[in-house]
């Protein structure tokens, strides 16, 4: 996606993008699921734990054990075991191009978080000298630092393009599987960038022209044996949108 940073304004930039099921975050969802279970244990505990020690409070016990409203399934779990694209294939991509979890968070890997932070975040723990003192020293693990761990954090927003840096984002269409695991990555970076053109034109009919979503049946891919069989229009109708668009 050198698209976002390649648009200096002036005589040489990119002006236009199209793309197809980008990955634009290596962060999946699947990362998430286990933290997400951990937290979900824990506030069971606290759950427990506050009914049993205020069964007189009959309100409170009613409010802790209201239940939050189900999440929306997403099209990562929606569509992981689609043959066109499965979520493991993914997986296996990021295995192999990436060379440890760190690269993951690279916004020129993971364009998306040019535009908002990530969910996740590995961090080393800092140990106390009471949490040193309390560890039962052991030849293997002496002269070892400590391995970073994934923790979750709140997804907030970034100021892209930066103030005074001269970048206009190009015209940008994204064009997503109706059935593909990226289909919320795709809807995701079109609203991002919606976002910060409204923030700088303050026309949100601009933001529309200026960032579009196509959604295509089934999987919606360009290429490959699982390729759409009216790929061909599709392609034809994309560069017939660059002829209008850089004009």
């Amino acid at each position: 996606m050198l698209a976002l940073t390649e648009c200096q304004m002036g005589a040489h930039r990119i002006a236009a993008a199209a793309v197809n099921n980008p990955v634009v975050d290596w962060i999946f969802p699947s990362d998430l699921q286990q933290l997400q279970l951990e937290d979900a244990e824990s506030e069971n505990a606290s759950d427990a734990y506050a009914v049993s020690t205020r069964l007189a409070d009959d309100s409170a016990c009613k409010n802790k054990l209201k239940k939050a409203p189900a999440a929306p399934v997403s099209s990562w779990d929606t569509y992981a075991a689609s043959p066109a694209l499965p979520s493991s294939a993914l997986a296996h991509a990021r295995d192999s191009l990436f060379p440890n979890p760190d690269a993951y968070f690279d916004r020129f890997a993971s364009p998306i978080h040019f535009f908002r932070t990530p969910v996740t975040e590995y961090t080393v723990p800092i140990k106390t000298e009471d949490d040193r003192a309390s560890e039962v020293p052991s030849e293997f693990d002496v002269n070892e630092n400590d391995e970073p761990v994934l923790e979750k954090r709140r997804r907030s927003p970034r100021l892209y393009p930066p103030t005074g840096m001269g970048l206009k984002l190009p015209v940008l269409r994204v064009s997503v599987g109706e059935e593909c695991v990226l289909r919320d990555q795709g809807e995701e970076l079109v609203k991002l960038v919606q976002r910060s053109v409204v923030r700088d034109t303050r026309s949100e009919d601009e933001a529309d022209r200026r960032a579009r979503l196509t959604l295509r049946p089934g999987a919606g891919l360009w290429s490959g044996p699982f390729r759409e069989s009216d790929w061909r229009e599709e392609i034809g109708a994309v560069g017939a949108w660059f002829g209008r668009v850089l004009r």
